[in-house]
């Protein structure tokens, strides 16, 4: 015959394996649709490479790192993909820790998440020109920061 406390933990591993397989279907916020969660667009900022900007009534302090790939197709050129901008940005809240991040201007990610905010390039300049060469230091980032409600 079984004991009753064998039972009881037969019984509560059954239940907590069968816990472990269930899935929730809680809502997170993606590319499309994080306006949902971030309804409040506190900001729109242009930074250039290499630069920090603060946004000292959130506390929040965004750098541009660099521009980790421009394939974008250039100006005057016949392309079949229309490229895509890779960059790398750090963002701080006071007291937080750092995180870096890379967003894209065409492939995603497109926003990123951070704290109570999500992030979203809107562009990245200058566009590419045919047989012109882009310097790192000429790039510049325009965000736009979202929060939470």
């Amino acid at each position: 015959m079984v004991s009753y406390p064998v039972l009881l933990g037969v019984t509560l591993l059954v239940m907590v394996g069968m816990g472990c397989n269930h899935k929730t279907n809680i809502p997170t916020a993606s590319d499309e649709n994080f306006q949902e969660f971030y309804p409040i667009k506190i900001a729109e900022i242009t930074i250039p490479n290499f630069k920090q900007v603060e946004i000292p009534e959130e506390k929040l302090a965004v750098k541009m790192d660099s521009v980790l790939n421009d394939s974008r197709c250039p100006e005057g050129a016949e392309c079949i993909w229309e490229g895509n901008g890779k960059v790398q940005i750090t963002v701080q809240k006071k007291n937080f820790k750092p995180e870096s991040f890379e967003l894209n201007t065409t492939l995603k990610p497109q926003v990123v998440f951070y704290e109570d905010y999500a992030i979203k390039l809107v562009s990245l300049t200058p566009y590419p020109k045919l047989n012109q060469t882009i310097k790192q230091e000429d790039y510049r980032v325009s965000l736009a920061i979202y929060k939470r409600e």
